[in-house]
């Protein structure tokens, strides 16, 4: 049987308390050190109900992320906050990055801070131990959300998104890193970008057919590859990658899948494709989900491969 490790990653559903303290901070009743207390002590709680149900890989929770850019475009000088703006096909939206100047880190992104338009930093609250990954929103995924407003080329800004990524992620201690492409990569050069972000160190999360263009101009095999369980892309994720990833619990429908009937498709996939290792992991971050129902789909990824 192919060996499977459990991958979950980006914004989880926040508990009812945190929300409402969340909207007490807002109308300035709730102080900014009381919520990042708060959310510290949420954080600690996510933790120990990942490493419970075997989870092999986590990022943060992002409790003080607003929106997967938010904080980010926050700590970015020549980044203005524009509009809010529908995520993509979801009921969700998110404030508009406006690029407007070269890309440039202010501050430690890693000490507390409080900031204007989101509750206070620092970036990550996780512990960073080996099993926990920077969460980071993809260069193609970046692109296509924010406003153009300087007018660059997409290498021109992937090479610059990469350097300021890579002095962000040197004020913390994370051994891994996982960059959330929500969009396909449809060609795009990742070379520049994967110049400051060393691909062997990635789990890219994907969507879409992979194209072999793309992950080929990396330059260096991703540690993963996560995609949907279409043959050829799991044959492109093999390729380029030291352990391809399945995407296979759907982050977007409250029914829970099946643990033994996914054991069970990824054993015949690996038999058949001969890969013998896996990531198993959730189509989107879990925060379009109740959080019950976000809770028990970490659970059953936990269960795969039992």
């Amino acid at each position: 049987m192919a060996e499977i490790l459990k991958l979950t990653y980006g914004i989880f559903p926040k508990t009812e308390k945190l929300r409402v303290r969340i909207g007490r901070w807002q109308r300035k009743i709730l102080s900014a050190k009381e919520l990042e207390s708060l959310v510290q002590e949420e954080t600690a709680l996510f933790q120990q109900l990942a490493r419970e149900n075997g989870i092999s890989s986590f990022t943060d929770p992002l409790f003080n992320w607003f929106d997967i850019f938010r904080p980010i475009s926050l700590v970015t000088g020549g980044i203005e906050l524009g509009p809010l703006t529908r995520y993509g096909e979801t009921n969700t939206f998110y404030r508009l990055p406006e690029i407007r100047k070269p890309l440039t880190l202010e501050g430690n992104p890693a000490e507390y801070r409080e900031l204007s338009e989101n509750p206070p930093l620092p970036l990550y609250h996780v512990d960073q131990g080996e099993d926990q990954l920077a969460f980071l929103p993809g260069p193609v995924t970046f692109f296509h959300f924010c406003g153009n407003i300087a007018g660059n080329s997409f290498e021109s800004f992937s090479e610059n998104l990469g350097k300021l990524y890579s002095e962000l992620l040197s004020k913390f201690r994370f051994r891994k890193f996982l960059v959330f492409e929500s969009v396909p990569l449809a060609g795009g050069n990742l070379g520049p970008f994967y110049k400051s972000v060393d691909p062997e160190k990635t789990i890219l999360a994907t969507t879409g057919n992979l194209n072999i263009k793309s992950l080929e101009s990396a330059g260096k095999k991703f540690h993963s590859v996560a995609t949907d369980a279409d043959k050829e892309n799991i044959k492109a994720a093999a390729a380029f990658s030291s352990i391809p990833g399945l995407s296979l619990i759907d982050a977007h429908n409250t029914k829970l899948e099946d643990p033994k009937a996914l054991t069970a498709r990824i054993d015949g996939l690996g038999k058949e494709l001969g890969i013998h290792k896996f990531y198993v992991t959730h189509s989107d971050y879990l925060d379009f989900l109740p959080r019950q129902i976000a809770e028990k789909k970490l659970q059953l990824i936990g269960k795969v491969g039992e």
